[in-house]
């Protein structure tokens, strides 16, 4: 996912649970630009695996910058 907010823009985010089965190998990135004044509230929960699994592989980066 990638963001760029405008000046004094507000983002939340509360994303629905990722759940990351049993044998997944994911990888993802999550990057926030933000324009002075703009502020981002991000919520992700991960979940490994479903009942009874133990759960995949998960490589998460996530970056955010500002123009200030």
């Amino acid at each position: 996912m990638s963001l760029r907010l405008a000046e004094d823009a507000r983002l939340v985010w509360e994303g629905l649970p990722f759940v990351i089965a049993e044998s997944a190998d994911v990888q993802r990135t999550t990057s926030v630009q933000m324009a002075a004044g703009a502020r981002a509230l991000i919520r992700e929960t991960l979940v490994w695996g479903r009942s009874g699994e133990t759960g995949g592989q998960l490589r998460s980066t996530t970056h955010a910058y500002d123009d200030a």
